[in-house]
């Protein structure tokens, strides 16, 4: 039987077309501020073998933290003519004119992708505006729709296994997606309303470690010109690295798409949008740099450090990870990813919001509390019983620090858990209803247990409890981590994860 011999890793013959120099960037910077506080974002440059940047691509970039203005020019200095090739190791103002033809340099910049809003009839003039039209589809055939706009291959490296369907848009930005009426692009009845943002429109077929690497924001999609004189119209689309991978930059970087005439040109341009912003938000993090910004409602104004700060966290996350069916590894199940991720289950996406329920502690008194980053005592319910948000100290470096007092003696018996107030309550509601559901008149029943079948049901209790826990553990851990509690709690305070472990030795249910 003839074997066959070893694979040897080739480039793909048109690889030195790109650069593959993870230090080849440039850096954009903003007219208006100091030398020091001017950075708006730093790109990577591949687009040529000596280190560039597609000078349409970063004016659509620069256009959209601007605002959506199309008008801009990149020069090396303030007041120095515009140039046409953006070139690796150099540094480049993005100039906006004024009203009156000079010069805006203190524009405006969106802090964030929800505050960006989508520029309809007014796409950038290096994008084609033609909406291709696909038929309806139901949710049971839409692989089937999808495979047969994208040739049942993956629209990058043509694979014709191992793809998965990728939204462009994904589901977390469901709520920005209907407000800014993008799906006014989807023409189809089966998917109308909330459901829309999961239409064929918005998806395509990627090889699986390809998806998850777009859902990274390695890459995004956009349109390049090989000729400068090709009509807008037969612009195909393009991959553009905008983080450094040696293999990826290789194989696929300026790689046309498979069906570019075949996509929505104005969701690729949302999914460049949400994958710059992040990039910038370093522009938002200068300590005591104030920023001229513009939102949404509040149009223009001045931002303090502490408003341009608040935007960044508003951004969302900054990658969406892929879902342990996708992936199929330990290292990406919900428990080792960060709950700020965004995450794909199926076909969709769980935003943070649902995630961050998860990492809340539920109490024995019926309440789920979220503990307090600012270190400061909850003082919303004075009289309710101490709860662990209450207990935070800051030292005198300014971290956190958690004490032991709002723990519960570790002699009492065991508190109820959540379930059991839920539950007696459900009973006392059926065996007492209100005053206003009977007449005027009404009287609660006395408790029908006297004091010895009290003391009784307790001993039946507690025998039944010891005889548990000696069946259950017979090797005494349980002992052994009353008596480190104990010693814990004689400190005072404690680093995060013993808090947790007494915690959870104490009877609560921490989660996250």
């Amino acid at each position: 039987m003839p074997l066959r011999t070893k694979l040897v890793v080739q480039d793909p013959p048109d690889a030195n077309c790109v650069s593959t120099n993870p230090y080849h960037s440039i850096v954009i910077k903003h007219p208006g501020y100091q030398d020091d506080n001017d950075r708006l974002l730093t790109l990577p440059a591949y687009d040529d073998p000596e280190g560039g940047f597609d000078i349409d691509t970063a004016k659509t970039i620069c256009g959209i933290l601007a605002g959506n203005r199309w008008d801009g020019f990149f020069t090396q200095d303030r007041n120095g003519p515009p140039v046409q090739v953006l070139k690796a190791s150099a540094r480049y103002y993005f100039i906006l004119p004024d009203e009156l033809g000079g010069r805006d340099n203190f524009y405006p910049v969106v802090p964030a992708f929800s505050e960006w809003k989508f520029p309809h009839n007014n796409l950038p003039p290096s994008w084609p505006e033609v909406v291709p039209y696909l038929p309806s589809t139901t949710k049971s055939d839409i692989i089937t729709a999808l495979g047969m706009r994208d040739a049942f291959r993956c629209q990058i490296s043509a694979c014709e296994e191992s793809y998965e369907k990728a939204h462009i848009i994904p589901v977390k930005y469901s709520a920005w997606f209907h407000a800014n009426d993008l799906d006014g692009f989807i023409f189809n009845s089966h998917w109308s309303g909330e459901r829309a943002i999961d239409d064929v429109h918005n998806m395509m077929l990627l090889r699986a470690d390809l998806h998850k690497a777009f859902d990274g924001i390695k890459f995004v999609f956009v349109p390049k010109k090989e000729i400068p004189s090709e009509p807008r119209s037969k612009t195909p689309y393009v991959l553009h690295m905008l983080s450094h991978s040696t293999e990826l930059v290789k194989l696929y970087h300026n790689v046309q798409l498979q069906a570019s005439e075949k996509l929505v040109p104005q969701f690729l341009l949302a999914r460049l949008a949400l994958s710059i912003f992040p990039m910038f938000e370093g522009f938002l993090l200068k300590p005591k740099i104030s920023r001229k910004i513009l939102t949404q409602e509040g149009g223009i104004y001045e931002a303090t450090p502490g408003e341009c700060q608040s935007y960044t966290s508003q951004a969302g996350a900054r990658s969406c990870q892929t879902s342990p069916s996708k992936a199929g590894s330990a290292a990406s199940s919900p428990k080792r990813r960060r709950l700020d991720d965004v995450r794909e289950e199926g076909d969709h996406y769980i935003s943070s919001e649902h995630q961050n329920k998860r990492a809340r502690i539920s109490t024995p008194y019926g309440k789920e509390i979220t503990p307090d980053p600012a270190c400061e005592p909850n003082t919303t319910q004075s009289n309710a019983p101490p709860t662990p948000s209450s207990q935070y100290q800051c030292d005198s470096s300014g971290q956190p620090e958690q004490t032991t007092d709002a723990l519960p003696n570790l002699s009492d018996p065991p508190a109820p858990t959540q379930l059991d107030t839920i539950s007696q309550s459900a009973n006392n509601d059926e065996a007492n209803p209100s005053p206003d559901s009977v007449n005027s008149t009404y009287t609660p029943t006395e408790n029908p247990l006297d004091s010895e079948e009290e003391d009784r049901y307790t001993a039946l209790r507690t025998a039944a409890l010891a005889a548990e826990r000696e069946r259950s553990d017979p090797d005494g851990s349980y002992e052994k981590d009353l008596e480190w509690a104990q010693e814990e709690m004689m400190r005072k305070k404690c680093d995060p994860a013993s808090m947790r472990r007494l915690y959870e030795i104490c009877g609560y249910d921490v989660l996250g």
